[in-house]
């Protein structure tokens, strides 16, 4: 059988609105409660960086979980993230911020060229596994930052 590799990025309109519609909630909120038995809430950093956030949904949840963070979030497809800010309630929008990046054209060893590595403290990656050791070495936490991928 022919392996058949997906689009490395949603970028198809009928996609974006699938993927955007689709519940995840079983994995999302376990996803945040496995983050929230890890610290106590007060120690989450203000600054958190989501890598990968697709059309949002974790980063709701993460902006309701721990509701004094402020979220930066990034993905390469621009349909997503117009999703994204489509489906943000008024009241996170001074909270979470949408930037698009395509994390494969960067090279994030120098952190003091990259804006959001020098204020972030946390960062959040569900959607990027077949990144995951390259994310890891690009982003080796210092003393007191947090992961999660």
């Amino acid at each position: 059988m022919k392996r058949l590799t997906e689009p490395e990025l949603m970028e198809d309109e009928t996609q974006v609105l699938a993927y955007a519609n689709a519940n995840f909630s079983v994995a999302h909120d376990h996803f945040i409660t496995l983050i929230k038995g890890q610290l106590v809430a007060e120690r989450m950093p203000e600054t958190v960086l989501e890598l990968g956030c697709g059309p949002g949904d974790i980063t709701q949840r993460f902006a309701h979980a721990f509701p004094h963070c402020v979220i930066d979030a990034v993905d390469g497809s621009q349909p997503m993230l117009d999703s994204a800010q489509n489906m943000l309630p008024q009241h996170l929008r001074q909270r979470i911020n949408f930037y698009r990046l395509l994390l494969r054209q960067h090279s994030f060893q120098n952190r003091a060229t990259t804006w959001f590595l020098v204020i972030v403290f946390c960062i959040i990656c569900t959607t990027l596994i077949h990144y995951g050791r390259a994310l890891n070495r690009s982003f080796a936490p210092k003393e007191g930052s947090l992961l999660w991928i």
